[in-house]
């Protein structure tokens, strides 16, 4: 038989400091708890208030400059402007520029589609063009230019194709035969021309079209009225 050890208890009620004692432990608890949760509140405020500020933006000064932009690496004009429209007869003044130094190499289509190789030529013999500086085909003032460029059919579109490359090209590589400059090549067409640039593209070569609008003297008249 287990016997059940009893102890009395006696109950003693606290006296007045010790209830003050408690109280104000109790208050004190309670003003720590108050002061967190306000101090959470105020840093949620804080925190989301300044998730919703848009992040101002980079100042212009500061934004990276954009690289400069290259200048092209082969560009035809005429003495006519870049969409030239001239009547059969009048002379052309053909204008090749680069970017950086190139060798060159130009053809001309007129309106019958024959073709033939305007630069280089006897008169203009290295078809190396530096950077930036222009040449002009034919060379010189007109009344010293030793050939002329006249476009000679009547509404017809009439072409001047050239082809840049960083090395020296055979010309038989473009055109395929050993006919003199500024003659018709026979069965050469623009399109040979194209494909042989196209093959050429992978050693670096890049070419370009300018197009000549050739117009009856009727239909330059109707545009003057």
């Amino acid at each position: 038989m287990v016997a059940a050890r009893m102890t009395s208890v006696r109950e003693e009620r606290p006296g007045h400091a010790e209830f003050f004692n408690v109280a104000f432990r109790r208050v004190g608890a309670l003003c720590l708890l108050v002061a967190a949760a306000a101090g959470w509140f105020a840093a949620d405020r804080l925190l989301t208030e300044a998730s919703a500020t848009p992040t101002p933006p980079i100042a212009a000064a500061q934004r990276p400059a954009p690289p400069p932009a290259l200048p092209p690496d082969l560009l035809i004009s005429t003495d006519h402007g870049p969409m030239p429209i001239l009547r059969p007869g009048e002379t052309i003044v053909v204008q090749v520029k680069t970017g950086t130094d190139k060798f060159v190499y130009c053809y001309y289509v007129d309106g019958s589609r024959q073709v033939a190789r305007i630069f280089p030529n006897r008169f203009q013999p290295d078809a190396f063009v530096p950077a930036g500086q222009k040449v002009q085909i034919p060379p010189g003032p007109e009344a010293e230019r030793p050939f002329n460029i006249r476009p000679d059919t009547p509404r017809r579109l009439e072409a001047v194709t050239c082809l840049a490359s960083p090395a020296e090209v055979d010309r038989s590589r473009i055109d395929g035969t050993d006919i003199e400059d500024l003659t018709p090549i026979p069965g050469l067409g623009l399109q040979d021309l194209f494909d042989a640039f196209d093959r050429l593209s992978a050693t670096g070569a890049s070419s370009q079209t300018l197009s000549i609008s050739v117009v009856a003297d009727a239909d330059s008249r109707m545009d003057q009225r």
